[in-house]
């Protein structure tokens, strides 16, 4: 598996993988999630694995304040690390010592489970309830302990 920031040509990829699963995108058209996306290529903070030519998998964060966005994997490729290694990779591109955040909206979803324990199993720590658009949600707060890679 191959893991790197992505390119400007690999819009289409990443936008067909997102199709896979709309509903982390409440509330906006695929025009706009694909407007964010090359925003997001642009500024360097959308990382990809690639299994030879494959998408296998993508992770959307920001870096100031730093935020886990998005992750999503192609359900061939799931149960095989690669969350946890685009996790790693952002984390190489975030300064040691900083908070990393993530919301989960799903609390009504029959994968949150899966999802917040995919977060607790990578460190993050429960933090505030919060709301956002009107919707609860909860917050989970990672200390990067990764140095950032030149």
């Amino acid at each position: 598996m191959n893991y790197k920031t992505a390119r400007p040509i690999d819009t289409s990829a990443c936008m067909k993988l997102i199709k896979k699963d709309l509903s982390y995108f409440p509330g906006l058209t695929l025009v706009e999630i694909e407007k964010s996306l090359r925003q997001a290529i642009a500024d360097g903070t959308v990382v990809t694995a690639r299994d030879g030519d494959e998408l296998a998998g993508l992770l959307i964060f920001r870096r100031s304040p730093a935020e886990l966005l998005f992750v999503a994997v192609d359900p061939e490729f799931r149960k095989e690390g690669v969350a946890r290694n685009l996790f790693r990779f952002m984390c190489s591109q975030i300064p040691q010592g900083q908070k990393i955040v993530t919301l989960s909206f799903r609390s009504d979803d029959d994968d949150y489970e899966e999802h917040t324990g995919f977060y607790i199993s990578l460190g993050f720590k429960a933090g505030r309830m919060l709301e956002r658009d009107g919707v609860p949600v909860q917050e989970y707060v990672y200390l990067n302990k990764t140095a950032i890679l030149k």
